[in-house]
């Protein structure tokens, strides 16, 4: 069944996926009518964290990126619910894992009774308690103040003694971890350059496919999509040499689907570390003088 685009209903198609068979699952649901009038569909929380659990290997990772719409003038609780019931309610729990806040510009306009939303969740969770794939070397950024937390700072440890922040916690070579709120330009060149992919209402930007994709996989490992759409996911899946598997109800974005794969080059990414040897030498008070730009 890897490396298709499926036509059909999620909740028929995914009982047909072999158990432990996907390495990630990364998607981003039609959670709400008000999502878009392209759909009439909702989550199906219990059933669908349980095909979930079911057809990911021992320390696959479920990548899930949903917001909470207003309906009837009040906000939903979608992504709660999830979190809830699939850690507790589903019969093989899955295992919150993380928990991102993908940033975003809101739309222009004003809103009378609330802020127009700047970010969406991205809940990470993975099936059993053991380890998982994961390398954010590609996401990692420059140093900023680093001479003075080099030498004022101190950190909390498990057993709630602190410690003296040590240059060494500050010289990686790949950078500093860019933490769990991640910005994300949307929109015309932005969001994808495939012009006739905005044909669908709510695309996934690929940045952020391709950044969960290289952070939670390996090449060859298999990545499913169950709400495919014009295919993001399967897209960025492809590109990096993963396999992959995307189901997709209507006929017309899977058709645009296959096309942004036909009309993409595979290729071998090797994230390149942002500083030198070089950059790491000197005394703390000259560490952040390291220069800033690309």
């Amino acid at each position: 069944m890897v490396n298709k685009l499926i036509v059909g209903d999620c909740y028929e198609v995914l009982p047909t996926i072999e158990d432990e068979s996907i390495d990630l699952i990364l998607t981003s649901p039609p959670y709400a009518e008000a999502r878009s009038k392209a759909y009439q569909s909702i989550v199906r929380i219990k059933e669908l964290g349980t095909h979930f659990e079911r057809v990911l290997k021992p320390g696959g990772v479920l990548c899930w990126n949903i917001g909470d719409p207003v309906e009837g003038g009040l906000k939903t609780t979608v992504s709660y619910q999830c979190v809830v019931r699939w850690t507790q309610d589903i019969p093989e729990p899955l295992y919150l894992h993380d928990h991102y806040a993908l940033l975003k510009d809101p739309m222009p306009g004003k809103s009378s009774q609330r802020s127009r939303p700047g970010w969406e969740h991205m809940y990470i969770y993975k099936k059993g308690k053991g380890g998982i794939t994961f390398n954010n070397k590609h996401m990692r950024v420059r140093y900023t103040n680093a001479a003075k937390k080099a030498v004022t700072s101190r950190i909390r440890q498990q057993d709630g003694s602190l410690v003296k922040f040590t240059r060494n916690q500050s010289s990686d070579l790949w950078g500093k971890d860019p933490g769990n709120y991640l910005y994300y330009p949307l929109g015309s060149g932005h969001t994808t350059t495939d012009k006739y992919a905005y044909e669908h209402p709510a695309l996934m930007a690929e940045a952020i496919a391709e950044d969960f994709i290289l952070a939670f996989t390996e090449q060859g490992m298999v990545v499913l999509d169950p709400f495919n759409g014009a295919g993001t996911t399967t897209k960025m899946a492809y590109k990096h040499k993963r396999q992959y598997i995307g189901i997709e109800l209507e006929q017309t974005f899977t058709d645009i689907a296959q096309r942004r794969i036909n009309e993409t080059q595979q290729i071998e990414f090797e994230p390149k570390a942002i500083y030198t040897e070089r950059d790491m030498e000197g005394d703390v008070a000259e560490f952040n003088e390291i220069p800033y730009t690309n």
